[in-house]
């Protein structure tokens, strides 16, 4: 990558044999990997360099994940997941978290509040120990796009228009944030 330039470590939840959350006909891994495809290439039209941990559709072990990001020489890390919650449909909204650093708990109030100021509904940002954001070395969040379990959030979210809606606040939130 060109010296000076952004690096961001895009990890798609799920693939393969993990579908992850599925809820009438929708699934998060294709609903996550759909995104990042489309987050890779609003970033790399901004001139950022993106590293994937899986293109397609397999399963990357959670260490793998981690190591990817710690050996991508990247600036950030990014894991994009949907939320499920069986007992309260009427729960939604789009969800960062982060682990212990102060640089990525900025990293992930910094895409919440794109995402706010896109008209996505969002929820406080969280820390949490994910495996995910405990392993890996670089400021890392990871984001909960909306619940599958509610049924107007599902709709949004297997539709190509909210998807890139999704992705151009991600992008814009990742962006910003560098620039602080």
């Amino acid at each position: 990558s060109i010296p000076g330039q952004v690096k961001i470590v895009l990890d798609a939840g799920h693939g393969g044999d993990q579908p992850g959350c599925v809820v009438n006909g929708a699934t998060e891994k294709d609903i996550t990997l759909s995104i990042v495809l489309m987050l890779q290439e609003k970033l790399e039209s901004e001139g950022a360099a993106v590293v994937l941990t899986r293109s397609t559709d397999y399963d990357v072990s959670l260490p793998d994940r981690s190591e990817i990001a710690n050996n991508a020489g990247a600036n950030y890390f990014i894991s994009i997941h949907c939320n499920s919650y069986e007992d309260d449909s009427s729960v939604k909204g789009f969800e960062c978290y982060y682990y212990q650093s102060a640089k990525s708990e900025n990293l992930a109030e910094a895409i919440t509040s794109e995402a706010d100021s896109h008209s996505i509904s969002t929820r406080k940002v969280k820390e949490e120990n994910y495996a995910v954001l405990r392993e890996t070395a670089i400021p890392a969040a990871l984001i909960e796009v909306g619940f599958l379990t509610n049924a107007e959030e599902r709709e949004k979210l297997l539709s190509p228009e909210y998807q890139e809606l999704l992705a151009e606040a991600i992008a814009n939130g990742i962006l910003g944030y560098n620039d602080a």
